[in-house]
């Protein structure tokens, strides 16, 4: 029994890894900018307003290609999000081959509730077309 966990967890590394490296690929090959196989946002599309999301693909283009400042002008949130993503994943991959998980961090309801309020204040701002917040569209 212990040896199909074992293969059952390996499996799931590699399908988790198996996921991950096509999407940078298709990020590194399609521009979304020239791309249609990229799907618009509805939000955008309905109301004309900027989601928090919009940006994601080209922000995701320009930083497998290296051009952080570019990434970071599309959609700075997610880039500044992308270290947390990564320690997620990370830890989850950790305890699928160790049994235990990397040490949690921003576990309280307090930080779900701040990054709440976070995402609701970009999602603000970055639709006011004045000086600075016009910076935050993408």
């Amino acid at each position: 029994m212990g040896f199909n966990i074992k293969i059952l967890k390996k499996l799931k590394i590699f399908f988790i890894l198996s996921l991950i490296l096509p999407v940078f690929f298709f990020l590194f090959i399609f521009d979304p900018l020239s791309s249609k196989v990229y799907p618009f946002c509805p939000f955008y599309k309905l109301t004309g307003l900027y989601c928090p999301g919009c940006g994601t693909a080209r922000a995701l283009h320009q930083l497998v290609h290296g051009h952080l400042l570019n990434a970071l002008s599309m959609n700075p949130l997610m880039i500044i999000s992308i270290p947390f993503l990564f320690y997620s994943l990370l830890s989850h991959i950790v305890f699928l081959v160790r049994g235990r998980s990397l040490p949690e961090i921003f576990t309280s309801p307090f930080w779900g509730w701040f990054l709440l309020v976070i995402v609701i204040l970009f999602w603000i701002l970055r639709n006011i077309p004045f000086y600075p917040f016009k910076y935050l569209a993408p």
